[in-house]
């Protein structure tokens, strides 16, 4: 049967020299084993659920849940999910709304709703994991609801020459971007009639 420390008011388990781990390491630094308070790290829980409550601040302006917890260089939090980092936004849907479809991905709402949102790496919604935020989405779909490259494009509705992105005079190539027909026309003839010159 295992015994508790003997630190009286500490419930942890005796581990050396009828201490707890804490309070032997202590014990060791300072030659006292000190009060049975020990400055304790969250508590760890195997529920998912639990653990990302206990890793989450929450903003009231945005209502944003964001991870106190470990995040990559790019701002993406992560959390350990069956002994495997996952992307704690992804884990989070799923602990709280179920399965993520095959081949989706999921889009930060707060990010996709704030005009002001800085771009990149210190985008602070990357840190959200607020189920209400998240939305399983196509890798397209998620790339024209953002700020980018892509997304800006895609919210022209006139070429560079400025003719109109109608659906007549517009032809969507194979790779999804667009191209003006007209001007596609207009450069067909000055090569035709160049070459006629030749």
């Amino acid at each position: 049967m295992t015994q508790a420390c003997s630190v009286e008011g500490c419930e942890q388990h005796k581990r050396t020299r009828g201490f707890c781990t804490g309070h032997y390491q202590r014990w060791r630094a300072t030659g006292d084993a000190g009060l049975a308070e020990l400055r304790k790290t969250k508590p760890r829980t195997h529920n998912l659920v639990d653990r990302i409550a206990a890793n989450i601040e929450i903003d009231s302006e945005s209502g944003c849940w964001l991870w106190t917890g470990t995040k990559l260089p790019n701002g993406y939090a992560v959390v350990s999910v069956t002994r495997n980092q996952a992307y704690a936004h992804r884990a989070s849907y799923e602990a709280h709304r179920g399965p993520i479809p095959p081949g989706f991905e999921i889009d930060h709402l707060c990010h996709t709703n704030d005009p002001n949102c800085r771009e990149g790496d210190d985008c602070p919604h990357r840190s959200c994991v607020n189920p209400e935020h998240l939305e399983p989405v196509t890798r397209r779909e998620n790339a024209l609801r953002g700020h980018g490259f892509i997304a800006e494009n895609a919210r022209k509705t006139h070429c560079p020459k400025g003719h109109e992105y109608s659906v007549e005079n517009t032809y969507v190539q194979p790779s999804g971007s667009r191209r003006c027909r007209r001007c596609n026309n207009e450069a067909s003839a000055r090569y035709q009639k160049k070459r006629n010159r030749l």
